[in-house]
């Protein structure tokens, strides 16, 4: 009796191993044998808390804060070989090059295919097209400590001036104070040239409702700014309205290995609130473009 169940046992396992389904992949991947091997035995398994742990502490240790790393293979040897089923990264209170990142969301449902070194003529990075999946939540606060960077403040155009006679000037934003409240942004700042100490700069305050046009472009609209050393501030805010609009553009941060897009921008309990995609092309395919292309952008 125990030699039948064990015939029938090790039977159903070599069906299960056959007919397990292929994964659809824009890339080639190991053997369904292979993979199903991986997969029963455990050692796939194994591999994905192991590989999402050792992500989890590289982004720690670059990015500061909390995380959680879910990583998901087709199996071990596909990994060697950079192929990943999918990815999904949680963090909360990180930041980039001193840039609050809040809540943020990262996921990619497709497969990644990436190389980890340079071999012949591929590049280290991606060696397939990919779209990443970005969501994120950002505190008064952290807002507030982002404008402080130059990093942020020089993507705004509104710090971005072309005076007559004085050529590109360069704008800075000092303590600003970010307040949120239903789908309105009221900021409070002292504006300076670059470099330029406070006593130098003029007091602002910015009130306005921000708004997604299209998926690649963020406007304020009924925008008012006042500040004591304006005469005419209604005439100013009219005239500031036209100058800062667009806020960003997204479509002018495009380069030719990554775009970026938003899909909702939104201001509710304190926290403003954004969803987006991110689509990065690998480099490698960018060597039959020609120079004065890649200079353009």
């Amino acid at each position: 009796m125990y030699c039948c169940w064990s015939a029938l046992i090790m039977a159903s396992f070599t069906a299960l191993m056959f007919v397990y389904p292929a994964i659809a992949a824009p890339f080639p991947t190991g053997s369904k044998f292979s993979r199903s091997v991986q997969k029963w035995t455990g050692l796939n398994f194994v591999c994905q808390v192991l590989t999402s742990q050792v992500v989890r502490r590289g982004l720690q240790r670059k990015l500061g804060g909390q995380m959680k790393v879910r990583i998901k293979l087709f199996s071990l040897t596909d990994l060697l070989a950079g192929k990943v089923k999918s990815i999904d990264v949680r963090l909360t209170g990180s930041n980039y090059r001193g840039v609050p990142l809040g809540k943020l969301h990262i996921s990619c449902a497709q497969p990644v295919w990436f190389s980890y070194k340079k071999k012949g003529t591929t590049r280290p990075g991606l060696r397939a097209p990919t779209l990443i999946k970005i969501e994120g939540d950002v505190s008064e606060k952290e807002l507030g400590e982002a404008l402080k960077t130059s990093r942020v403040s020089s993507a705004l155009r509104m710090i971005k001036l072309n005076l007559p006679g004085l050529g590109a000037q360069q704008l800075q934003l000092l303590q600003p104070k970010v307040d949120l409240k239903d789908n309105l942004v009221k900021v409070e700042t002292v504006l300076v040239t670059q470099g330029a100490t406070l006593e130098t700069g003029v007091p602002l305050t910015v009130v306005g409702s921000p708004k997604l046009e299209g998926d690649s472009k963020i406007v304020l609209q009924n925008l008012q700014v006042s500040s004591p050393e304006l005469p005419a501030q209604e005439e100013f805010s009219l005239f500031c309205q036209e100058l800062l609009n667009p806020l960003v553009d997204f479509c002018k941060m495009d380069r030719l290995d990554h775009a970026f897009r938003l899909q909702s921008l939104t201001i509710a309990n304190d926290q403003l609130h954004y969803a987006g995609s991110l689509l990065i092309a690998p480099r490698a395919a960018m060597t039959g473009l020609s120079g004065g292309v890649a200079r353009k952008q």
